[in-house]
């Protein structure tokens, strides 16, 4: 049975509904209307099969791709050897959904509707893809390390393409999983966002309202939410990940951003796949993802025991995984001081508690890694986000060759920190991100959504005024 969602937009019931073995596609039809006299060309999403994708891997290739990971590590390389404190007093202060609407009209303005737009048409006025380049890589719009890592021949093919085949501009972006359950990263469950997430909506909201203007057939982000596809691995609740993506387009919905940017989920998609995907392996045929995913783990594991390379490596993404898995619950069994001197690689000193406790996050976090490398290896060996979204470019939030690099809102993705507000005016850069260790106690104190438990920003002191009056 189609499920039908008054919240969901028409892609994401399409991505939601799509048959095994089949990926979602855009066809358009010419259409006269009498009434108004005039053809238009609505689009209609389909269902269509997936080729059976074959591809061949060694033990060589899964090695090339380990050395290759981007590790969503630690970066944080001037953290404190002695415990921040996280209490930021009890005083409960609360703003209004409606600053959300004011940071999204001010975001609209000024990046979209201020002249940025019409100054790219101009500059290149017969290069569209030119144009796109310029747009995802605008110092204000969107990240000018696209320059170096986007490629202009790249983007002209598949500008033809969209032109050709009347599609939308699409940017494929894995990123949203579920908010980060370090307890110095955040101060929330693992299903809240915060302003930091909504910023960063609204700013994805504003490049496709700016490749609105560049290609003829609109631009939209989709965000392929992997929450549940790592929930498992990290040591998140598979319902705390739903209930994350669907407080994610709550907030979307809210603030009318349905036509730009869409979240469907990465595991309930690789499900539908699964079977589409065989891996050719001395010899051997190993059919679905999910089998596949599970050879490339124990391969891994069992070249870290005779090779030393690989075991480096392996070691080296474990201790950036103690940052990245659920250790939340930990606070309820130590001191923080001892769980942050445990954690904390800068900490060389360790007591009796903090070294035993170093020991057993260490043993946790190298399985942690090595199943988050499999999985991103698999992903990447099979060709999953080629074949699955054929017409889009891919995006991250880790620079890499051929890929859009979204928009940086300070130290720390939303989902691996916490919403901080500098600025009453609500302007673009108002919204930064930060670990909650990096948050000043004497600077900023807490607000919340009347009704919520958790906080929704850190605002600094002498702006919660200003932002009240957002509310009028």
């Amino acid at each position: 049975m189609t499920e039908v969602a008054p919240h969901l937009t028409p892609l994401e019931i399409a991505w939601t509904n799509v048959p095994p073995g089949h990926r979602v596609g855009l066809r358009r039809s010419d259409i006269y209307d009498f009434g108004m006299g005039l053809y238009h060309s609505p689009g209609v999403y389909e269902y269509r099969p997936i080729q059976p994708n074959i591809v061949t891997a060694t033990t060589g290739m899964v090695i090339d791709r380990l050395e290759n990971l981007v590790h969503p590590g630690i970066t944080d390389v001037d953290m404190p050897t002695r415990c921040p404190s996280s209490h930021f007093g009890d005083q409960r202060s609360t703003i209004s959904e409606a600053v959300f609407h004011q940071l999204l009209r001010n975001s609209e303005s000024t990046l979209i509707f201020g002249g940025a737009i019409d100054e790219l048409l101009a500059a290149f006025r017969d290069d569209r893809a030119m144009q796109i380049l310029s747009l995802l890589s605008h110092t204000l719009i969107g990240n000018r390390r696209n320059k170096d890592y986007l490629s202009h021949k790249a983007l002209a093919d598949l500008v033809s393409t969209c032109l050709r085949e009347r599609l939308p501009f699409q940017l494929v972006l894995p990123a949203f999983p579920f908010k980060d359950q370090n307890p110095f990263r955040t101060a929330s469950p693992a299903s809240h966002w915060d302003i930091g997430e909504v910023s960063l909506l609204i700013r994805l909201h504003c490049i496709a309202l700016g490749l609105n203007q560049l290609h003829p057939f609109d631009g939209e982000c989709l965000i392929v939410s992997d929450g549940r596809a790592y929930a498992q691995i990290f040591g998140v609740r598979d319902s705390e990940a739903m209930e994350y993506l669907e407080g994610l387009r709550g907030i979307r919905n809210g603030l009318n951003m349905n036509r730009t940017v869409h979240l469907v989920d990465l595991r309930s998609i690789m499900e539908k796949a699964d079977r589409s995907f065989v891996m050719e392996w001395g010899g051997a045929k190993i059919v679905g993802l999910r089998s596949i995913i599970g050879h490339i783990e124990s391969q891994l594991e069992l070249v870290a025991r005779s090779e030393e390379s690989v075991s480096k490596e392996l070691d080296t993404l474990a201790e950036s995984m103690v940052w990245n898995m659920e250790t939340r619950d930990y606070v309820s069994r130590v001191a923080t001081a001892t769980l942050w001197r445990a954690m904390n690689p800068r900490c060389i000193r360790l007591d009796a508690a903090a070294s035993e406790l170093r020991a057993e996050l260490r043993a946790r976090s190298w399985r942690v890694g090595l199943k988050y490398a499999a999985f991103s290896i698999s992903l990447g060996l099979t060709g999953f986000w080629e074949v699955m979204f054929p017409t889009s470019i891919r995006a991250t939030v880790h620079a890499k060759a051929g890929q859009a690099v979204i928009p940086k809102l300070g130290r720390g993705d939303p989902w691996n920190a916490v919403g901080i507000i500098d600025d009453s005016g609500l302007g673009p850069d108002a919204v930064k991100t930060l670990p909650l260790w990096k948050v000043a106690r004497d600077l900023y104190r807490p607000v919340y959504l009347a009704g919520s438990a958790s906080r929704v920003a850190m605002v600094r002191r002498g702006v919660q005024a200003g932002l009240s009056s957002q509310a009028v």
